[in-house]
């Protein structure tokens, strides 16, 4: 008799169900192994019909970044409630957290610096030129003119969303070790 592949022989095995507070700690412990120079604040937060993880950090990779470690597996900043069989460590799984919510932020002393720069450029079209020689995406670049009429809006969005290179590529050994059985 053939033996059933592993896939299959994981969905027989019961799931164990992970509290939110759990699912928190392994985020938290995914980021610092893939970022252990940066700090981050991770806030689990249980409410009647759901529950939420909230990461915080200060400077250093961006949002996108954070969002490939801690939403591996973890259904993150969906508009929608979904459930999805997991494997971590091949044992199968549920998450305690509905979404995940990322946000960076950057020292008010660095806004203040970036705003006196842009307040100096004569439309929002040189401000634009500015993000963008400075290494801001193009399709994010043109998106502060909707942002803010304000140096210091634009500033704030161009510092949050500016690239952080030596922090690309960044992987977690347990954020990699999550994968998808299929859909419940």
């Amino acid at each position: 008799m053939t033996a059933l592949p592993s896939f299959v022989q994981n969905l027989t095995k019961p799931t164990r169900y992970l509290s939110c507070a759990e699912t928190a700690k392994l985020i938290r412990q995914a980021l610092k192994e893939a970022f252990p120079e940066i700090k981050f604040s991770v806030r689990s937060s249980v409410y009647s019909g759901g529950a939420s993880i909230r990461v915080n950090w200060n400077e250093g990779p961006t949002s996108d970044q954070v969002k490939a470690i801690a939403d591996a597996g973890f259904d993150g900043m969906q508009d929608l409630k979904t459930y999805k069989r997991k494997t971590l460590n091949g044992e199968p799984v549920s998450f305690g957290a509905d979404y995940v919510f990322v946000g960076r932020d950057v020292p008010d002393a660095k806004i203040d610096a970036a705003a006196a720069i842009l307040a100096k450029c004569e439309n929002k079209n040189a401000m634009v030129n500015v993000a963008i020689r400075c290494g801001l995406e193009a399709s994010l670049a043109f998106r502060l003119s909707d942002y803010s009429d304000t140096p210091s809006g634009y500033a704030r969005y161009f510092l949050l969303n500016l690239p952080a290179p030596k922090f690309e590529g960044r992987t977690s050994k347990l954020a990699d070790s999550i994968t998808y059985l299929g859909e419940d």
